[in-house]
């Protein structure tokens, strides 16, 4: 058995032009095959671990005010959109306080009910303020399309302390829009005005905070602060080299919309884990506890094959959002087996022999 080794840079590889769209695809073409490839693996990784945090598939922060008190109650709906870059988690707050502050809840952006205030606390842990003016009853809270892709969970706030319609279907319904006319409260909805007490799923307010169930800002007056559960994270949890070589000896397990769990082929050549803070670069290899992923090739010629770079959900990266990489592959190459080729070369010279002389029977 032997081995070939590739040294891949992306920078080398980029093949766009004033004519050429760019692709998030490295494709190699290969001066000489390599023939018998029995596997493949990759054996090393380094970038500058600064790729863009906040892209345009993770770049919105969604949240719900409910007036109840009004005579006909209604729900406000924001989408704060941050800018696509690189942020750390203060740069993140910022940025958050100046869109909010651009769309407050209330009629009129020049006589606001509320402002959402996002802070940082001393144990690095982000907040929401949340305070309303006038005596009206009002709840705030978090609401996410997609949680793993929103802005709510890289600040660190937890999956069970935002609203999706994984979790309950008819915050999706107050968030995509109810039909005309249909009553905001109730006892089937989400929330339910009794007097002034409020009730979140038929289940009183205190008795909603004391499980761990999404966040619901009292915001009456005063109002209140909340905070996530962890600190925000700037860093990927890990990265994913996807590569053409890899065909059906690997999956990966999605969610559906339905709720249910299922796998599917996935062409992911190695996971990286970006074990490094941000603005460090990442080397990755294997070796002592990192093994990495051996695939099998079933002895093909490799003539050409692409690489591309992906985030922890699978989203290649665009042109602007992450450095240049370099990675290094080992193909484990099948040796003929000289034995045979000696013993299959002797037999045909035999027949040729026998043949040639009238021997055969």
């Amino acid at each position: 058995m032997s081995y070939k080794y590739l040294l891949v840079d992306s920078q080398i590889a980029n093949t766009r032009t004033a004519t050429v769209p760019y692709t998030s695809e490295v494709n190699i073409r290969l001066d000489h095959p390599i023939e018998n490839a029995t596997a493949v693996e990759m054996l090393s990784f380094s970038t500058p671990n600064n790729m863009h945090n906040v892209r345009g598939h993770n770049n919105r922060f969604e949240c719900m005010l409910y007036n109840m008190s009004l005579t006909v109650p209604t729900i406000e709906r924001r989408a704060y959109q941050i800018e696509p870059g690189l942020y750390t988690i203060s740069e993140l707050v910022d940025s958050l306080n100046a869109a909010a502050s651009a769309s407050p809840f209330g009629a009129t952006p020049t006589s606001p009910t509320l402002t959402p205030i996002f802070s940082l606390s001393s144990s690095n842990k982000v907040g929401i303020t949340c305070s309303s003016t006038g005596s009206g009853i009002r709840r705030f809270v978090l609401f996410a399309t997609n949680f793993w892709n929103s802005i709510a969970h890289r600040l660190g706030f937890s999956e069970n302390q935002v609203f999706t319609t994984h979790f309950d279907s008819q915050a999706g319904v107050d968030y995509s829009g109810i039909s005309v006319g249909e009553p905001v409260l109730g006892q089937d909805k989400l929330f339910w005005l009794i007097g002034t007490s409020v009730l979140i799923n038929s289940i009183t307010e205190s008795g909603w905070r004391l499980n761990s169930n999404p966040l619901v800002w009292k915001c009456d007056g005063a109002g209140e602060t909340l905070y996530g559960t962890t600190i925000g994270f700037e860093a990927y949890q890990h990265l994913l080299m996807k590569s053409s070589l890899v065909s059906h000896d690997f999956e990966s397990i999605y969610r559906q919309s339905d709720g249910v769990v299922v796998s599917k082929t996935d062409n992911i050549l190695q996971k990286i884990d970006t074990n490094v803070p941000l603005f460090s670069y990442l080397h990755w290899g294997s070796g002592g506890n990192v093994q990495p992923f051996v695939h099998k090739l079933s002895g093909k010629t490799i003539q050409s094959f692409s690489l591309e770079l992906t985030d922890d959900t699978s989203q290649p990266f665009d042109i602007n959002e992450s450095k240049h990489w370099t990675a290094v592959l080992r193909f484990k190459i099948a040796e003929e087996n000289n034995q045979i080729t000696r013993d299959t070369s002797l037999l045909n010279q035999n027949l040729r022999f026998k043949s040639s002389h009238n021997c055969l029977r």
